[in-house]
């Protein structure tokens, strides 16, 4: 795998997770903002009719009808833009994932080999064919397969 593609992939994938981090800040602002009432985000955004809200509340089981709030936060758009980022930069940093995989597997392959031309054996003291070995000094044809 050429160097450049695998730089490009990990330049991505980092922008991935930025852009996830960025996201999960906002929301993390948009949530304690909720939950502590102190206007970390801007104010502006659609506001959602009461009386949307109150046919919902109505239609939802006793129990739950107190704990529907009577108003949205001022910040859920941006709440909301957020956490679609994040998803974003989850989806980004996804897509990277096989390109950096087999560039880590060729890597461990490259060092396996040197090891193994250095006169080091694998495990189960397999040494694998150099490149240009004819096949009949690969494949033993004496032997039966099992």
């Amino acid at each position: 795998m050429r160097e450049h593609v695998v730089r490009k992939a990990r330049a991505a994938w980092m922008a991935g997770f930025l852009i996830v981090l960025a996201g999960f800040a906002v929301v993390l602002l948009f949530l304690v903002q909720s939950f502590a009432g102190v206007a970390l985000l801007p104010q502006r955004g659609p506001e959602v009719p009461a009386a949307w809200l109150d046919v919902t509340a109505k239609r939802a089981p006793g129990p739950l009808r107190n704990l529907m709030p009577r108003t949205l936060p001022s910040g859920l758009p941006l709440g909301v833009l957020a956490l679609a980022t994040m998803m974003l930069g989850a989806t980004i940093a996804r897509r990277q994932i096989p390109v950096l995989e087999a560039a880590r597997l060729a890597a461990e392959d490259r060092l396996r080999r040197a090891r193994q031309y250095a006169g080091e054996q694998d495990a189960d003291g397999r040494i694998e064919p150099y490149i240009g070995a004819r096949v009949a000094d690969v494949i033993d044809v004496e032997v039966e397969p099992k």
